[in-house]
């Protein structure tokens, strides 16, 4: 009878230290977000392959997020989310200090883009909460507004995007300075989890509702419903028998 005690004890620690090693994220994608809330874009990572349920698997390691934006316009951080600060069970509340790295302006092999790079502070450490595949965590969200005028960029994430590694300039090309923009992300170990970057997500199309009034003429009067992200909208006519026309309203 203890023999078959000790033999099970013995396996059910093999089964479940193999489920730990298992259990760690293989694969994630970063993710733009448009907030029609706050007129900011989230920045954040979807979980395409593997779970991390151990506090090892959970910790955040070396990264780094590079972003590209108009020579026009600039960025900074204006709220932190994830990881948050000694997590380890679930009872943290500072998010981690992600902070602008690297940054080159209008290098002469884009001349019509800056990029910066984001990266999280390693010290103390920091977790997430259990990661499954599907899974959406928002790391950090940043305005983007004109340099010259300070207002806030409106066109709905258009001109943001993430670097796109092997198409974007490299470390050797003019004018980056020897800066590698690459994008990467460990979580719980060195190994390399970054796949790509996913379509950023826009806010809805307005809505569009008419009204057709025929009193000699034929009078078509347009309304449009939106969020207060996307005004002013522009409105551009054109069809037979008159010139095209663009209002801003």
């Amino acid at each position: 009878m203890l023999r078959k005690l000790i033999s099970f004890s013995i396996l059910l620690f093999f089964l479940v230290t193999s489920f730990q090693v298992k259990s760690q994220v293989d694969s994630l994608k970063l993710l733009l977000v448009y907030d029609t809330t706050t007129c900011l874009y989230n920045v954040c990572f979807k979980v395409v392959g593997g779970s991390a349920i151990s506090i090892a698997h959970r910790t955040q390691a070396n990264s780094q997020v590079s972003m590209v934006i108009n020579t026009t316009d600039s960025m900074e951080i204006v709220e932190r989310f994830m990881p948050l600060e000694q997590n380890q069970f679930f009872m943290g509340t500072n998010p981690n200090a992600w902070q602008i790295g690297t940054q080159v302006f209008a290098p002469a092999a884009d001349p019509l883009h800056n990029f910066y790079t984001f990266v999280p502070a390693l010290s103390p450490a920091h977790q997430y909460n259990r990661l499954y595949t599907g899974d959406t965590i928002k790391l950090f969200s940043i305005v983007v507004y004109n340099k010259l005028t300070g207002e806030r960029l409106l066109k709905c994430g258009k001109t943001v995007r993430f670097f796109r590694n092997g198409i974007d300039p490299p470390s050797t090309a003019p004018g980056m300075n020897s800066g590698d923009f690459s994008n990467g992300f460990t979580i719980g170990g060195i190994k390399q989890l970054y796949r790509g970057n996913l379509e950023n997500v826009g806010p809805p199309k307005p809505k569009l509702t008419f009204e057709r009034k025929c009193s000699g003429d034929i009078e078509l009067d347009l309304n449009a419903k939106t969020t207060t992200c996307q005004f002013p909208m522009n409105y551009n006519w054109s069809g037979p028998g008159f010139l095209p026309l663009t209002r801003i309203y």
